[in-house]
């Protein structure tokens, strides 16, 4: 018995070894992003755009009855591919520099880029936050803000960054429009 059992034992510390012994491949860029586009307090030839969901990308859900469904970079939404690009590097004490960026590709497709320096604390200034449509085309504002304060688990750490961009008075220069831009987001395992 002694001799058969000392011929399993390395044989299985061996296999349960093998899966962990190398580093696993680390998770993918994902994202959940719900954005909206209105006139805001603009007029309507300021912005003749009338209020509209501008891109969304996977679920925040409502737990536990709706649950959350963040989207990998790569993977289809339901009506086209999602491409992420996303860095968030700092620590606590200095802030974060992010620049993250997700884009759905298909006809319900657009995308929505924030820039910028953030602090774990308090309302986020001087980001630039980009919207653009195939059929709007590009909306920019370099002095949009960011809160934290809708959901107890957003802020900014290495590698993610959760909360709301407010770019009140979003532009496209080449045509003198103004309009309201708003996004929920919540970029993961982003470069840090």
């Amino acid at each position: 018995m002694i001799r058969s059992l000392a011929f399993v034992l390395p044989v299985s510390i061996a296999v349960l070894c093998a899966p962990g012994c190398s580093d696993p491949a680390p998770p993918g860029r994902r994202v959940i992003l719900e954005a909206t586009f209105s006139p805001g307090a603009h007029t309507s030839v300021e912005c003749p755009i009338a209020s509209t969901d501008w891109v969304d990308i996977g679920a925040f859900g409502n737990p536990p009855l709706v649950p959350v469904r963040p989207v990998n970079t790569g993977d289809d939404n339901g009506n086209g591919p999602v491409d992420i690009t996303c860095s968030v590097k700092g620590n606590d004490a200095a802030g974060y520099d992010i620049a993250v960026s997700a884009t759905l590709s298909g006809l319900s497709g657009g995308t929505v880029s924030i820039t910028g320096h953030m602090s774990t604390t308090g309302e986020q200034t001087g980001l630039i936050g980009v919207f653009q449509r195939s059929d709007y085309g590009q909306f920019r504002q370099s002095d949009c803000t960011a809160t934290f304060t809708e959901n107890q688990n957003m802020g900014v750490a290495p590698g993610r960054v959760w909360g709301t961009l407010h770019c009140p008075s979003v532009k496209r220069s080449d045509q003198n429009r103004t309009c309201d831009g708003e996004a929920q987001f919540r970029f993961e395992n982003c470069d840090q």
